[in-house]
């Protein structure tokens, strides 16, 4: 490489700064671009060749925004080259500037012959733009450019799944895995749709495929450890979150899951479960780095009113929001005022009928933590509330970076988050004890009654009480709707005892994750175990509607 430019490169590499304080006309400190000004003025190297190999460095920073000016040059001096069209493309993709994204793609298309890289980023595009139909087939046409390349058929799954066809998306991946000579991604993504449908059989399956193919893929151990969880081996579960930790400690949705496992695991302490829960915390706050914990001045005092954040994706039919409901309906609006953070892209009934108690309801699924502490920092929130806790769809580590003045958890997880930045868990005295306040990093903060508040569905009827059944049965029967991961040994051993004392009893369990013939199999054997004979047993699967979930209690008198 000739001296100006290696001099200009080790400048940019010196000056490189994070794209959060670069400034889009010196990205780095100006003294690259005036050395690539001086070479090109020089005409020592083809300008298009320079700028984009300064792209290539600038990309190791991180600016997206200067690297795609940079490529714009290049375009601008050498518009007949493909490759630098379609690497302006895939920046333009990136940064969501679909318009001149296909402007230059579609121009690589015709320069050159046909890329599957070209078809994937154009399918990429399309999809973001809402134009379905083309973006099945851009993506058709890299399978068929490359049908030895798994990215094409992931991306048209992705998208079928996107639109409910999960059949068809399940029929591309298995083609994909019988072609392709990198298959974990694709097993990965087959185990995914399995278990979207609770198919945790086939789920399980697929996820040790992945792992087969890349014993060091950590996400698949994770996702593999929640798929157990579901059908009840808290034991295998904890083997792979830890294995996911393992190759990645960094990695916090595992962390997370093995935090939600301890919570209801009797083998592990509530100390234990503190040390894993500050472990987290310390790994948050390296995440979210001092820099960024600026908090918003609250504007409270001004508005004579609080203005409170809810950050969930739970704000659906979901027990959070079903608890959540009557809380929200009946709050004093002059006194306060809400904000949702919506962390699930999908609303739903429940959704909308809520929806007209919050000021302002936005969704953010997929936006960065620092983007969305800048947002809630600038609608000035006074109390910032964490409805997850370490479950499904959770923003603990945004709250490492202190957005609001007072931040607490509420509702969906009655155990320490582990986050130092969370001042406050809201609970009752049933819920948390006094004797056991300091199993938390928060500060308890007791309220009078209790921490939930029961919502009874529009249905009019499922909040009836029906007559105890053991009156037409002539014989008690005990019931159980909760998860199948939370039906320890222990758990089952009591039952057996209690069983064995009423011979006459019978139990019901019923819950989602009883949905096949194995899982099924799986909890009669388990039973029987502690004596439990299955005769005595009714196991039924999911129940769609709130209200036949609530009807369900008539048919036990024992829950």
């Amino acid at each position: 490489m000739i001296d100006w430019l290696k001099r200009a490169l080790g400048s940019m590499a010196r000056g490189q700064r994070p794209i959060e304080s670069a400034t889009p006309s010196t990205p780095f400190g100006g003294t690259g671009d005036q050395l690539w000004e001086r070479g090109v003025a020089e005409k020592e190297a083809p300008a298009s060749e320079l700028l984009s190999s300064l792209a290539a460095k600038a990309t190791s920073v991180g600016d997206l925004e200067s690297v795609t000016d940079l490529y714009r040059k290049a375009v601008a001096i050498d518009a007949g080259n493909a490759e630098l069209r379609l690497a302006l493309g895939i920046l333009l993709v990136r940064q969501k500037m679909y318009g001149e994204a296909n402007l230059h793609l579609g121009r690589a298309a015709l320069l050159g012959p046909m890329n599957p890289l070209v078809c994937h980023q154009l399918g990429l595009s399309a999809r973001a733009s809402g134009d379905q139909a083309a973006a099945q087939v851009h993506f058709g046409e890299a399978i068929d450019l490359a049908p030895e390349d798994e990215l094409g058929y992931i991306s048209l799954a992705a998208l079928l799944t996107s639109q409910n066809r999960f059949g068809e998306a399940e029929s591309i991946l298995l083609q994909g895995v019988a072609i392709c000579t990198q298959v974990a991604n694709l097993h990965f993504e087959l185990a995914t749709i399995y278990a979207s449908q609770d198919d945790h059989e086939r789920a399980a399956l697929q996820f040790l495929a992945a792992i087969r193919a890349n014993p060091d893929f950590y996400e698949a151990h994770c996702n593999l450890g929640v798929v157990l969880l579901m059908r009840g081996d808290a034991a295998q579960a904890t083997t792979h979150f830890e294995r996911a930790l393992q190759i990645h400690p960094g990695y916090l949705p595992a962390h997370s899951s093995l935090l939600w496992l301890l919570t209801f695991n009797p083998e592990h302490s509530s100390h234990s479960y503190l040390w894993h829960a500050r472990s987290y915390g310390e790994k948050v706050d390296i995440l979210a780095g001092s820099g960024s914990r600026t908090i918003a001045r609250a504007g409270a005092e001004e508005r004579n009113r609080l203005r409170v954040g809810l950050v969930s994706g739970d704000l659906r039919n979901h027990p959070v929001g079903w608890f959540l409901e009557g809380v929200v309906r009946n709050l004093d609006k002059s006194r306060i005022e809400l904000v949702a953070y919506s962390m699930n892209p999908r609303d739903d009934a429940l959704s909308s009928r809520i929806r007209s108690d919050f000021a302002k309801w936005t969704a953010v699924a997929g936006t960065d933590d620092g983007v969305l502490a800048d947002w809630i920092r600038e609608d000035r929130i006074d109390i910032l509330l964490d409805l997850a806790g370490h479950s499904g769809y959770n923003r603990l580590p945004l709250f490492a970076r202190k957005a609001a003045p007072i931040q607490a958890s509420w509702m969906g997880y009655l155990a320490s988050t582990g986050v130092s930045e969370i001042d406050y868990v809201f609970a009752d005295r049933l819920s948390v004890p006094k004797a056991e306040s300091g199993q938390f990093t928060e500060e308890v903060w007791y309220l009078p009654d209790t921490i939930f508040c029961f919502t009874p569905p529009p249905e009019t009827s499922a909040g009836c009480v029906m007559p105890p059944p053991a009156q037409r049965n002539q014989y008690v029967t005990f019931g159980c709707f909760q998860r199948v991961n939370k039906l320890s040994d222990a758990c089952l051993a009591s039952w057996g005892r209690v069983l064995s004392r009423l011979p006459s009893a019978r139990l019901r369990l019923q819950n989602g994750g009883l949905n096949s013939p194995q899982a099924c199999e799986r909890l009669y054997g388990r039973l029987r175990q502690f004596g439990i004979a299955s005769e005595r047993v009714t196991i039924l699967g999911p129940i769609a509607l709130r209200a036949d979930y609530l009807a369900a209690y008539g048919e036990v008198d024992v829950v």
